[in-house]
């Protein structure tokens, strides 16, 4: 997709701010001296055609706007080097990319680049195409030259972005013997040959074609963590990207899921057997989003984004799931304490974030 000598000059300007920064940790104004300028240029930018922003009224105004004035404009949001991309960071950046009509947003800290559609209706982890560090040069390279003038002028952007995402799903949806592709296969197979394959005996085919060099093989999954819901509070900002697998409550009540957003679901339709569920209920310093209401709309009568359905003989209700991991953490704190309920009884199993895991 890229000239040879793009990406080899690319490369070695990574090589070079990686090698310049060391051991230390420059804070995000040298960050931005020695590390992000300096891979813009290298991309194939003039100074010129970019403009740092200075912080607007609400504080969320990102640092750059590069090919300002122009219909390919797009944002970056800089961070200091040892600063860890949090999805609130994302979250702001992309909420403003949006509002502003602006595609395409990066957010980063020198090491660690990612690329955002800001066009897409979802939670940032959906949002997210693209990510790379300064540790996977190659990668990064490519995803600097997308990035490049040229590539954004010319839709290369979309046409990387795009491949991107296929790539990481593609890959996480290989890995999982209960991913709906790997059960197609699996009936596929079964209609093709007569014969019924398991989802596991698939994965490991898939797992042979990796080996063999057909498709890169992904590292190995990060271990489960089990914390009380009162500890994984204390840092909900830090799920970005993690898996949550089990929900604990304590009169032992399991509910197993890989979705954060179903998980609140199910712990209202659980709790809804005992309790009266407060409807229309807001989210969290909101005075406009419902959480749960009588009919899927918020206050201002937009439609919930996704929506799942609590029927009950006692109760009927519908939950807004357009929920992140953070929000998920916080609005099931919120409803516990509601409930006269102590946080530290539930317990949360969940696979913490990985760079080879994706949303």
């Amino acid at each position: 997709m890229f000239r040879d000598e793009d990406r080899r000059r690319v490369m070695q300007e990574i090589k070079q701010v990686k090698a310049d920064v060391g051991d230390q940790k420059p804070n995000e104004a040298t960050t931005c001296s020695w590390v992000i300028e300096p891979l813009l240029l290298a991309a194939g930018y003039r100074r010129t055609e970019w403009v740092k922003e200075s912080t607007d009224s609400t504080g969320n105004k990102p640092d750059y706007t590069v090919l300002p004035w122009t219909e390919h404009r797009w944002l970056l949001e800089a961070k200091a080097w040892s600063h860890t991309l949090s999805e609130q960071d994302a979250n702001q950046l992309t909420s403003y990319a949006n509002t502003n009509n602006i595609r395409w947003a990066v957010l980063t800290n020198g090491k660690a680049w990612q690329l955002y559609d800001a066009s897409i209706f979802g939670t940032v982890s959906e949002r997210l195409m693209a990510q790379s560090t300064v540790d996977e040069p190659d990668a990064l390279a490519d995803l600097l030259l997308a990035l490049s003038p040229e590539s954004i002028r010319q839709g290369i952007t979309l046409r990387f972005a795009r491949r991107s995402r296929m790539d990481r799903e593609i890959k996480a949806q290989f890995a999982d013997v209960d991913s709906p592709i790997v059960l197609a296969i699996v009936e596929k197979l079964k209609e093709r040959t007569k014969i019924e394959y398991s989802p596991q005996e698939v994965v490991e085919y898939l797992h042979s074609l990796i080996i063999g060099g057909i498709i890169p093989s992904p590292p190995p999954p990060p271990p489960v963590v089990e914390e009380s819901l009162a500890q994984l509070y204390t840092h909900a900002r830090d799920l970005t990207f993690s898996k949550p697998c089990t929900l604990i409550f304590p009169d032992g009540t399991v509910i197993e899921e890989k979705i954060w957003k179903r998980i609140l679901a199910r712990a209202l339709e659980k709790w809804a057997e005992r309790y009266t569920i407060p409807v229309p209920f807001f989210l969290e310093s909101s005075r406009k989003y419902y959480l749960t209401n009588h009919e899927p709309v918020h206050s201002h009568g937009k439609a919930f984004e996704s929506t799942y359905e609590v029927r009950l003989p006692q109760q009927t209700f519908y939950v807004n799931t357009f929920a992140d991991a953070d929000r998920v953490v916080r609005e099931l704190y919120r409803l516990v304490n509601h409930f006269g309920e102590d946080p530290a009884t539930y317990v949360v199993r969940y696979r913490p974030a990985g760079r080879h895991k994706q949303p």
